[in-house]
């Protein structure tokens, strides 16, 4: 559980009365297969994905990319109908694969110094990229304002 807590760097907390159940579902439904183990000194079960469990794991990780697809898409137009920015002049945020904690290497998993300062970096441009957008909307809406006014003022003579 603490494995899980790191590798989704704290979103997921997971505790006993929560994965165990779940874990007991998948072994089960044949997606899991748990096999009891000793080391150092304690019994513990080590649990193995089935060819079933890969073949579902498989379907997940599909559908979840169509998700992100269609939320990308959603963004894409989002940001050109309402926000009246091509995106192609807009760094598009990515979102990473809720599973890929788990398939990566745990050597691959841990983060250095360089990862950690890109990815800064680029949220960081992304940032000063939505304050400009933001001062240019306000701009606009000043200026729309400031033209409306006259146009009330003569209404009420």
């Amino acid at each position: 559980m603490k494995e899980i807590n790191n590798r989704t760097k704290g979103f997921w907390q997971p505790t006993a009365g929560g994965v165990y159940p779940i874990l007991r579902d998948l072994e089960n439904s044949g997606y899991i297969r748990g096999q009891w183990q000793t080391q150092k000194n304690r019994r513990l079960k080590i649990y193995k994905i089935t060819k079933s469990g890969e073949a579902i794991l498989k379907r997940a990780i599909v559908k979840q990319a169509e998700i992100f697809s269609n939320l990308s898409s959603l963004f894409t137009e989002f940001t050109r109908e309402v926000l009246n920015i091509e995106p192609s002049t807009v760094q598009m945020p990515s979102m990473p694969s809720p599973f890929s904690p788990f398939l990566e290497d745990k050597k691959e998993c841990k983060e250095n110094l360089q990862q950690l300062e890109q990815q800064r970096r680029y949220v960081a441009e992304n940032i000063r990229n939505m304050r400009e957008r933001l001062k240019t909307i306000d701009a606009k809406i000043a200026q729309a304002k400031k033209e409306a006014k006259p146009d009330s003022q003569t209404e009420q003579k």
